[in-house]
C-alpha cells in the first residue's frame, strides 16, 4: 500500500533524526487494538533496517494472559475500590502480564536481555518455548501503556466508531459481533482512553486507511 509504505518512511526518518548518541533508543508504537500498531510497526522497523539500523520489535500480545485466566475472570467481581462492582474482565489491564512487560521495557532501554514464554493465538496459551529478547540500537515496541518510559512515542489515532466497525470486519470470523462489540466498548476502548499518550512525538491519523495523516507534535 503506498500510503502506507509512504507515511512509514517519514516516521522511520523522524525516528532516525531523534536518536541519540547512546543506545538504545526505545520507541513506543501506541494505539488501541486495531489502530493498525503491527502493520506500521513492521513498516517502520523495515525503513530502519534500509537505513543500516540494528533494530528489534516487540509486541504486546506476547504478554498476555492465557485465554482460560481470561474467560475466569468474568466470575470475578470488584468489592470495593476504583472498579468497585466491575468484572476483573472489564478492565483490560488485567488480561496482560504487566509486571513482565514493564520489566521488559525497563531491561531493554538498560541494555539487558529479558527471557519469558510468550503467549501464542493458535493455542491460547503460553509457548513452551522461552523467548529471549536482546537489547538492540533501537527497540521498536507495540503497546498502548507505559508510554512515559519510552524515548520516542508515535501514536496511531483512529475514532472509535471507525475501530469498531474495522474490528467486526476482521474478525467476524473469529468471534460473533456481540462479543466484539461488548469487548470493545467495555474492555478495549476504556483501556485505551486511560493509557493513551498525552504528548506524542507523532500523530498517525489512520481514520482512512487510504489515505493516512502524519502529525507532529
Amino acid at each position: 500500500m503506498q500510503h502506507l509504505e509512504y507515511i512509514s518512511s517519514k516516521v522511520a526518518n523522524k525516528i532516525l533524526h531523534s536518536t541519540t548518541t547512546s543506545n538504545p533508543f526505545l520507541v513506543n508504537i501506541s494505539g488501541c487494538m486495531g489502530a493498525g500498531k503491527s502493520t506500521y510497526s513492521d513498516e517502520i522497523k523495515k525503513h530502519l533496517e534500509e537505513s543500516g539500523r540494528a533494530v528489534i520489535l516487540v509486541s504486546e500480545d506476547d504478554f498476555l494472559q492465557p485465554r482460560t485466566f481470561r474467560s475466569d475472570l468474568e466470575s470475578i467481581i470488584y468489592s470495593d475500590g476504583e472498579w468497585k462492582g466491575k468484572t476483573k474482565w472489564e478492565v483490560h489491564e488485567n488480561w496482560l502480564r504487566l509486571d513482565l512487560m514493564k520489566q521488559a521495557v525497563l531491561n531493554l532501554k538498560s541494555s539487558k536481555s529479558i527471557q519469558y514464554h510468550p503467549y501464542q493465538r493458535e493455542t491460547g496459551t503460553y509457548s513452551s518455548d522461552v523467548k529471549k529478547i536482546m537489547s538492540s540500537e533501537i527497540v521498536l515496541f507495540e503497546t498502548s501503556i507505559f508510554s512515559e518510559l519510552f524515548d520516542y512515542v508515535v501514536l496511531i489515532e483512529v475514532k472509535d466508531d471507525i475501530l469498531l466497525k474495522r474490528k467486526i470486519n476482521r474478525d467476524s470470523d473469529l468471534r460473533d459481533q456481540e462479543k466484539i462489540i461488548k469487548y470493545h466498548n467495555i474492555a478495549q476502548w476504556p483501556y485505551w482512553l486511560r493509557h493513551k499518550p498525552t504528548k506524542p512525538n507523532l500523530v498517525i491519523d489512520n481514520n482512512d486507511m487510504q489515505n493516512p495523516i502524519l502529525i507532529e507534535n
